[in-house]
Order: structure tokens, then C-alpha cells, then sequence
């Protein structure tokens, strides 16, 4: 049991240092940095919250419609329609959902002034493209 556990601190690990190489290696290496500035990464990551969201619904709804017979297609079909839904989930939920928050919030702190409503979100300079690594520091 103990080997387990260490085994599996290691490969945490080893999967904790690879994300920050990763981000370290897009905001200081030229390839990479042009590579996730284009249009198809940017697209992934606009949508990852959704694809994160759905994955496991799309799923198990292709599941259910094969059956406990067969794994592969319900795997192949998820992989193929995630992104396309997530986009639309994203552009017709997420985003509208989003919007409305930020009204609430507004009318919110309009009525509740005490709460403090910050008027230009953080998240707000989050969503501006990156162009380079001197861009966010």
C-alpha cells in the first residue's frame, strides 16, 4: 500500500510540474507562445469551462443510447461533438448567463450599495488577449 501511495505523489507531482512548464514554456518561448495564440487553441480555451461542464452528460447519453455492450463509440462520438456543443453551450448559456450576472450585480449593489460593487471586474483584464509574456507582466 505504501508503495501505491508514494507512487502516486510522484506521478502528481510529476503532473503539477509539467502544467507549470507548460505555462512557464507559452509565456517565455516564442513557438509555443505564437502556437497558443491561434485561433484554434484560443477556441479550446474559450470553451473549456463548457467542455468541462458537458463531457460527462454527452457521455453517458451516447452510453445509454449504445448500451453496456460497446465503450469505444460513445468515447469516439463524445470526442467528436464535445467541442462543437460546448461551443454552443458557451455562446447561448454560459455567455447570456454570464451577462445577466453582471446586471444583477449591478442593480444589486445599486440597491445594497454596502456590499461594495467593484466596477471593473479583474476577471475583465483576464479575457483581453495575451500577445506576449511582457502583456501580463
Amino acid at each position: 500500500m505504501a508503495g501505491n501511495d508514494l507512487l502516486y505523489s510522484l506521478l502528481r507531482t510529476c503532473q503539477a510540474a509539467g502544467g507549470w512548464g507548460i505555462v512557464l514554456a507559452v509565456f517565455t518561448m516564442g513557438p509555443f507562445e505564437r502556437f497558443f495564440s491561434r485561433l484554434v487553441p484560443q477556441l479550446l480555451g474559450k470553451v473549456s469551462f463548457s467542455v468541462y461542464l458537458l463531457h460527462v452528460p454527452v457521455l453517458v447519453t451516447f452510453a445509454y443510447l449504445f448500451g453496456p455492450s460497446t465503450w469505444i463509440w460513445p468515447v469516439v462520438l463524445t470526442l467528436i461533438l464535445i467541442v462543437p456543443v460546448a461551443y454552443l453551450f458557451m455562446r447561448f448559456v454560459e455567455a447570456p448567463a454570464t451577462k445577466l450576472g453582471r446586471k444583477v450585480g449591478v442593480l444589486v449593489s445599486k440597491r445594497y450599495p454596502q456590499l461594495g460593487f467593484i466596477e471593473r471586474p479583474i476577471r475583465s483584464l483576464l479575457l483581453q488577449p495575451v500577445s506576449s509574456a511582457r502583456d501580463v507582466m
